[in-house]
């Protein structure tokens, strides 16, 4: 059975508007699958090939839409896989420590094409996505474990907008409201949000998978853990529960080097910044709270997801 993808350029008219805000970098995109998950063009060529990849059974997979948790659960499992190495970890970068798939699509410059490079590293792998699950291999959850994490898309907006804002050379956002209209319009990198969402609550159940809310892990992080860690086999005491939620607080893992990658940002903290829970009432003015409730209200009416309260 072929794996192919299907692809499906913009129209002029919407390149049109996207060009007046991405850089030249994104001027090339297209939407992918059935969902039209939208990614820049360069992906195209590699599309059917991560539908193939090779998986192991002690690979360990973080799915998630962008600004969503990543590097904080990605700095969890890898602790929890490694048995605590608190002193490795603090060696080697976040950034080596996991493989980020489809990082090359993202960049046009001499970046590693994640699911290549994986062929050579030992197990267990810790791999990292923002691809919707039609979009990775289909027998992912049969092979491997997962670790999907939601969060609130107000919150998400707020995250990927300020993520935006602080990269050289990505986007050219100058107004809140400006990236949300986008964001509901599904012309955002990786929309549209709640198709990726959908697709992994539908496999919430698999005994592979660990469906968590982001909220969830922030509000009551040692019972995260706990969870986090006996999907992966690991068993914490009390005291280990303890040191890794300090070594996760927000402020600690802002100022870690190891987590923090250089990015090209003028600002630090771009990939761990204020890491909130319901932060965005902060940011949405009152005709955006009316449309972020009118758009959640419309995808949620035909499902039983709830996002926790904030």
């Amino acid at each position: 059975m072929s794996n192919s993808v299907v692809s499906k350029d913009l129209s002029p008219e919407v390149i049109a508007r996207l060009q007046s805000l991405y850089n030249e970098k994104f001027e090339d995109i297209s939407r992918f699958g059935d969902a039209g998950y939208l990614l820049p063009s360069r992906y195209k060529p590699h599309a059917a090939a991560v539908r193939d990849m090779p998986l192991r059974s002690s690979d360990v997979w973080i799915a998630t839409f962008p600004r969503s948790g990543t590097h904080m659960t990605a700095e969890m499992l890898w602790l929890l896989i490694n048995n605590l190495d608190y002193k490795k970890a603090a060696e080697i970068p976040l950034s080596e420590r996991h493989t980020f798939i489809e990082i090359f699509s993202l960049h046009s410059g001499d970046v590693p094409i994640g699911y290549q490079v994986l062929a050579d590293q030992p197990s267990p792998r810790l791999i990292t996505t923002h691809l919707a699950f039609s979009l990775l291999p289909p027998a992912l959850l049969d092979t491997a474990k997962v670790v999907y994490v939601a969060r609130d898309p107000r919150d998400v907006a707020v995250s990927y907008f300020n993520f935006y804002k602080r990269l050289k050379n990505f986007g050219r956002f100058e107004t809140l409201e400006q990236f949300w209209e986008l964001f509901v319009d599904d012309l955002v990198v990786f929309t549209p949000f709640f198709a990726h969402l959908k697709e992994a609550w539908s496999l919430r159940n698999h005994p592979n998978m660990l469906f968590i809310f982001y909220e969830d892990i922030i509000n009551d992080m040692p019972s995260a853990v706990r969870r986090v860690g006996r999907f992966v086999g690991k068993e914490c005491s009390e005291d280990e529960v303890a040191k890794l939620c300090d070594h996760m607080d927000i402020d600690n893992m802002r100022n870690n080097t190891s987590v923090q990658p250089n990015i090209g940002s003028s600002e630090a903290h771009v990939f761990v910044r204020q890491g909130q829970a319901g932060g965005w009432r902060d940011h949405f003015n009152e005709a955006m709270r009316t449309s972020a409730r009118n758009w959640m209200d419309r995808h949620l009416a035909d499902t039983d997801i709830s996002f926790p309260e904030n």
